[in-house]
C-alpha cells in the first residue's frame, strides 16, 4: 500500500507533528520565562538539565515499551503529558516560585522517554518494509517542519500572548495526538508470556544489538555522531558573534537553515532508496554532513554559511532517518523498543561527555578549525563504517 493510501501512518504522523509543534513553542518559552521571571543563571542552568537528563532514561524504557501495547502506551503518554502542561499553564498563570515546576517539567520529560521507542515500534506495525525509508523521511520531514514553524512563530507568539499561553498550546496538541491515536486502525501488540524479570530482558536488548555487528556498527556511528556534533550550536553561537559579526537574528537564521535542511533530507530519503541500499544512503548522509560542517566556519560571508548550514542539515536528516529506517527494518517487532531506546539513550548521553571532551578543545583553537574537528569525526565514522561494509561482504 501507498503512504499516501496508508489511513494510519496519515493519522499518526499529522498528529504527531501537532503535537511536536506545540513542544517547540514549550521549549522556547520554558527558558525564557524561567529567566525572564528568576534573572538567575544558575536556574536557567538547572532547568536546561532537567530538561536533558530523562532523555538517558531511553535506555530502559523500551523494556517497558515492548511489555506494553504500543497504541495504549502512547495514548497514556499523552495524557499524562497532557496534564503536566495544564499543571505548568497554570503554575505560570499563578505566577509562582520556579521551584514549583521542577516536579513537573522532570516528570514531563520522564514520561516522553516512553513515546518515541513505542512510535517507531508501532510505526514498524503500520507501513510495509519496502516503504520503511520513506515513512522514515516523511516522518522527519514532518518534524522538522513542525520544529521550525514552532521555532519561527514561537518567538512572536511568547512576545504577544506570553509564556502560560504557549504551555497551555502544548497541552492542547498532546491532546490532538491523542485523539488521532485513537482513531488508528491497528492491534496493539504484546508479548504472549513477556518475562517477569526486568534486567533479563533489558539485557536481551543490549545482546541483540552486540551479537549483530551491523547493528552495533549502526549505533557506535549514531553515538559518534551525535558527540562530534554536541558543541556545533556553541561554536555557531560564537562563531556568529566573534567572525561574522552578526546578531541573534543571524544566529536564528542559521538554526532556522538547519532545519529546512532537515526537513529536505528527509523528503530525499525516499527516492534515494529506490537507487542505493540503506548503507550506500548512510556513508553518503555521513560524508555529506562531515564536509559542510567543516568548511563552516571557512565560509567567505554570511550567505554561504546559510547554504552550508542547509546542506549540513539535509546530511543529518538524511543520516537520522537511515538510521531509524534501518533498524527498522532490521529487528523484529519483539525488541523494536529496547533497541531504539537504547540508541536514543545512548546519543543522548553521549552529548554531555561530547561537550566535555571538545568544549575545553574550543577554547584552545580557532573556530574554523574546531567545525573542521566535528566535520572531520563524522567522515572518519563515514570512512570506518565503509570499511566494515567492505570487510563484511569480502568476509561473505
Amino acid at each position: 500500500m501507498s503512504l499516501r493510501h496508508n489511513r494510519n501512518f496519515l493519522i499518526l504522523t499529522s498528529g504527531q507533528w501537532v503535537s511536536m509543534t506545540g513542544t517547540s513553542l514549550f521549549m522556547i518559552a520554558l527558558p525564557w520565562l524561567v529567566y525572564a521571571q528568576t534573572n538567575s543563571k544558575a536556574l536557567l542552568a538547572l532547568m536546561g538539565l532537567i530538561l536533558s537528563i530523562p532523555n538517558v532514561l531511553g535506555l530502559w524504557a523500551g523494556v517497558w515499551v515492548d511489555r506494553w501495547p504500543k497504541r495504549r502506551t502512547m495514548i497514556g503518554v499523552d495524557l499524562i503529558r497532557g496534564l503536566l502542561s495544564l499543571l505548568i499553564a497554570l503554575l505560570a498563570f499563578s505566577h509562582v516560585s520556579i521551584m514549583w515546576w521542577i516536579a513537573p517539567v522532570l516528570l514531563l520529560q520522564i514520561a516522553g522517554t516512553l513515546f518515541t521507542p513505542a512510535q517507531m515500534a508501532l510505526m514498524g506495525q503500520i507501513i510495509a518494509t519496502d516503504e520503511i525509508p520513506a515513512a522514515m523521511g516523511i516522518n522527519q520531514s514532518g518534524t522538522a517542519a513542525a520544529q521550525l514553524a514552532g521555532q519561527a512563530g514561537g518567538g512572536a507568539v511568547l512576545t504577544l500572548l506570553g509564556a502560560p499561553i504557549l504551555f497551555l498550546t502544548n497541552a492542547l496538541s498532546f491532546g490532538v495526538s491523542m485523539w488521532t491515536l485513537s482513531r488508528l486502525n491497528v492491534s496493539d501488540l504484546v508479548p504472549v508470556n513477556p518475562s517477569p524479570a526486568f534486567w533479563a530482558e533489558w539485557r536481551q536488548g543490549w545482546n541483540t544489538v552486540w551479537h549483530e555487528p551491523y547493528l552495533r556498527h549502526l549505533i557506535t556511528v549514531a553515538v559518534v555522531v551525535n558527540g562530534a556534533l554536541a558543541p556545533f550550536m556553541v561554536t555557531v553561537t560564537a562563531w556568529v558573534r566573534d567572525d561574522l559579526h552578526q546578531n541573534a537574528a543571524w544566529l536564528g537564521l542559521l538554526a532556522a537553515c538547519f532545519l529546512l535542511g532537515l526537513l529536505f533530507g528527509g523528503i530525499a530519503l525516499g527516492p534515494l532508496s529506490v537507487h542505493w541500499t540503506p548503507s550506500a544512503i548512510l556513508w553518503r548522509g555521513l560524508s555529506i554532513t562531515g564536509a559542510a560542517v567543516g568548511v563552516i566556519g571557512f565560509a567567505p560571508n554570511r550567505w554561504v554559511a546559510l547554504g552550508l548550514m542547509t546542506v549540513s542539515g539535509m546530511g543529518t536528516g538524511i543520516v537520522n532517518g537511515s538510521l531509524s529506517a534501518t533498524l527498522l527494518a532490521t529487528l523484529t517487532p519483539q525488541v523494536r523498543g529496547r533497541v531504539m531506546g537504547l540508541m536514543s539513550g545512548l546519543s543522548t548521553l553521549i552529548i554531555p561527555i561530547g561537550l566535555g571532551i571538545l568544549g575545553p578543545v574550543m577554547t584552545q583553537v580557532s573556530l574554523p578549525a574546531m567545525f573542521a574537528l566535528m566535520g572531520g569525526l563524522i567522515v572518519l565514522a563515514a570512512a570506518v563504517f565503509i570499511l566494515h561494509e567492505k570487510c563484511a561482504d569480502i568476509k561473505s
